[in-house]
């Protein structure tokens, strides 16, 4: 099945990319005070791994809403991009720079499609948070891995948990409000594990 994406959709995410990614690495290195080639290095690292996140969330939900005959176009939210600039100066980060525009094939989109295809972008942020975090216990014990590869992993667990946690908020148009509109009980298995591995992002075990 072939997926397409517009131009103003590829637009609307490589701005996406380019302003999370710098706002990422400002509240990672204001946190901890690192170098300016650790900065470009940290910088680097989190526009490959937020595009490659951002795209597979973006590219299973369109495949899945093309499936049931719909169009859905990513656009950026003004919000998401507001919450990320304040939270960044709080010391925390919420990732939620876009949402869905669904456009009409066939017919109008059910909740529950709707609400399908929503738990289908946060589950595939929580199956890669969940790849990196393994990757991650698994390199704390190799002493011969080097330390630029054990950053990727640890940028690619926060990243993909932020996304995962955040998107399920139930609030305006993130994936959260769609699947609680449709059903409580499908939102509460990806939330809770999301709410697990934030919880992990705080603690110094996988470092």
């Amino acid at each position: 099945m072939m997926i397409k994406f517009t131009k103003d959709e590829i637009r609307n995410i490589l701005i996406s990319i380019i302003v999370i990614s710098i706002l990422f690495t400002i509240n990672t290195t204001q946190k901890i005070g690192w170098t300016n080639k650790e900065i470009i290095n940290i910088l680097i690292i989190t526009l490959i791994l937020f595009s490659i996140s951002l795209i597979a969330k973006i590219y299973s939900q369109k495949y899945l809403a093309r499936k049931y005959h719909y169009h859905i176009e990513y656009k950026i939210w003004g919000y998401g991009i507001i919450f990320a600039v304040v939270t960044m100066l709080l010391n925390i980060f919420i990732i939620t720079p876009g949402y869905f525009k669904y456009g009409l094939y066939d017919r109008i989109a059910t909740d529950e499609e709707k609400a399908k295809i929503a738990v289908t972008g946060s589950a595939i942020n929580i199956i890669l948070a969940v790849i990196f975090l393994m990757a991650l216990i698994i390199l704390k014990y190799s002493i011969m891995t080097a330390s630029i590869i054990k950053l990727a992993m640890l940028i690619g667990f926060y990243i993909n948990t932020y996304m995962a946690v955040f998107n399920l908020i139930p609030f305006m148009t993130l994936d959260g409000m769609k699947i609680v509109e449709y059903d409580m009980k499908m939102w509460i298995a990806p939330m809770t594990i999301s709410a697990i591995l934030l919880v992990i992002t705080f603690t110094s075990y996988i470092i």
